[in-house]
């Protein structure tokens, strides 16, 4: 009877384990996997009644029991390991104990369990990490995703300050709940789901065309834990999209030309008849200057110049500063 009344107790720890972190502050990965739990302590329970059964036709003896009960308590000593080792882990973390409860596995039993239960627990995780990789969105509720975004940061200062933070401070990595498993691709995750955020906040929109690729094929990957394939599919997918949109769509080499014409002045007559038609109204003090009437003075020296065949001309503006050459300097 010592033998077997362990089991009760293990029954009553997992239930309470189950009660508790199923609520939704422990996040969607615990949910989940308290779900899979519960489908093992289903079939404790349905065994329990079955040799109840047993016990009312009086064919059930102590060597029976016993004989019955121990593949479902190696079950639950091995959910007793998630309870100390996972129970206050959440999200990533979370899947990161399991992982680590599977590998130290030492029977084919207890590999099989972990490995449900990590199936399982990962579902609502290859949901994110589908969002980020193949759309660029993070939807982490509960603060479960390796990937954090600071929505309060605003990129409208970019246009201002070039040294502007915004894309390095938006998205980082979270270190310590990124599964121990997607480790090493770690920097492609961050880059791939930035780059298709790039693209969107361009007001593009972009469709992946496996995009679902990955939570189609989870159990695939997640028991070899082999995630090379569509980690890097998707981060070359990105990759090429932004390229294309910067030096294709957005003509930046055209662009570097163009900025070469004026602060290098490679086609810089049109800087001298500026100088020229502008001279009077820029020997006014600066309160007293019509910034109309200089960029006004700026397009006519653009298009009587050389530079009237640059497409991108009329991107150059003026702006006036309230401090001379020598205080910038």
């Amino acid at each position: 009877m010592n033998k077997i009344l362990p089991i009760c107790a293990y029954h009553d720890r997992l239930k309470n384990f189950v009660n508790v972190h199923s609520h939704f502050d422990y996040g969607l990965v615990s949910q989940a996997l308290c779900a899979a739990i519960k489908i093992l302590l289903r079939e404790y329970v349905l065994l329990i009644n079955q040799l109840d059964n047993e016990f009312t036709k009086g064919e059930l003896n102590l060597q029976k029991l016993w004989f019955y009960i121990q593949p479902s308590l190696r079950v639950m000593e091995n959910l007793m390991g998630i309870i100390y080792e996972c129970e206050k882990l959440k999200g990533g973390a979370l899947l990161s104990g399991l992982f680590k409860l599977l590998k130290n596995s030492t029977d084919e039993q207890t590999f099989q369990v972990y490995q449900f239960l990590l199936d399982k627990a990962f579902v609502p995780y290859c949901d994110m990490l589908s969002k980020w990789l193949y759309h660029g969105v993070i939807d982490d509720t509960y603060e479960e995703f390796m990937i954090k975004e600071r929505k309060e940061l605003n990129k409208e200062n970019i246009n201002k300050d070039f040294k502007d933070n915004y894309w390095e401070k938006r998205f980082t990595i979270r270190e310590d709940i990124t599964p121990i498993f997607l480790n090493k691709f770690q920097n492609e995750i961050l880059l791939t789901g930035k780059y298709l955020n790039v693209i969107r906040e361009c007001q593009r929109n972009i469709e992946c065309p496996f995009a679902d690729e990955l939570s189609a094929n989870y159990e695939t990957y997640i028991k070899t834990m082999d995630f090379t394939e569509p980690i890097l599919k998707a981060y070359e997918f990105a990759n090429y999209h932004l390229t294309n949109l910067v030096l294709v769509e957005e003509q930046l080499m055209n662009r570097l030309r163009s900025i070469k014409h004026y602060f290098f002045l490679d086609l810089g007559d049109f800087f001298v008849h500026f100088m020229d038609s502008a001279e009077d109204e820029l020997n006014k003090p600066v309160k007293n200057v019509s910034k109309e009437k200089i960029e006004s003075l700026l397009e006519m020296s653009l298009r009587t110049s050389s530079a009237n065949a640059d497409p991108f001309k009329d991107d150059l503006v003026c702006e006036l500063l309230n401090y001379t050459l020598p205080e910038q300097v």
